[in-house]
């Protein structure tokens, strides 16, 4: 089995990491439509295949001084930018995926104790690319 740190799987944005990542994440739905009718058999629910999504996320460090980090993100969430966005280990010949997507949140968060911290989220639009690490 050829596993894969969590660690090394980051999301970039316009071809720049998002820094002081401690977690990420990529998510993939489909819609089923409910088909059942009055003739469907033995009163079970029919369902089909509707719309597809995907989405993402990451949360880590809050940084001030970073390239691309919260301060950037909610300066996008602000002007409704189109981004792309890129999911990847940074291997060759490990999978990744890449798309344009929305930030629909951006959160600094800043305990008593410990590191403050950010977390991001954001929606694809349209089909994301997949494709090998090159």
């Amino acid at each position: 089995m050829a596993a894969v740190r969590g660690q090394v799987l980051a999301w970039s944005v316009g071809g720049v990491q998002v820094e002081d990542q401690t977690d990420s994440e990529i998510s993939f739905e489909l819609e089923m439509d409910d088909f059942t009718s009055k003739d469907s058999t033995g009163n079970w629910k029919e369902f089909l295949p509707g719309l597809k999504s995907w989405s993402g996320s990451c949360s880590g460090t809050y940084d001030p001084t970073a390239t691309e980090g919260a301060d950037e993100s909610i300066d996008d969430l602000i002007a409704g930018t189109a981004l792309t966005v890129l999911f990847t280990t940074g291997t060759t010949g490990n999978r990744q995926w890449t798309g344009t997507a929305y930030i629909t949140s951006a959160n600094i968060q800043a305990p008593l104790t410990g590191p403050a911290t950010y977390s991001i989220s954001f929606q694809g639009t349209g089909v994301p690319t997949a494709a090998d690490t090159a």
